[in-house]
């Protein structure tokens, strides 16, 4: 997941976001884990760019909810 993931957290990140919606959670796999471009996940699963761009906000700003949460534990 590119940026959004530090070195000791990485498992556990990555549980996170198994656990995410799965339309958010194939686009975040595909683009921050595997290296898929926005244009080529589109092609892949025949969902618009736009729609793929909203996903990955969306499912950015769901693992930042859920980092927040963790930290005030």
């Amino acid at each position: 997941m590119g940026q959004y993931v530090t070195e000791p957290r990485q498992g556990e990140d990555l549980q996170i976001l198994m656990n995410l919606k799965e339309k958010y959670k194939i686009v975040m796999l595909l683009h921050y884990v595997e290296g898929y471009k926005v244009k080529e996940i589109s092609n892949m699963i025949h969902i618009s760019e736009g729609t793929i761009k909203k996903r990955l906000q969306r499912g950015r700003e769901m693992l930042k909810e859920i980092w927040r949460e963790e930290d005030e534990l």
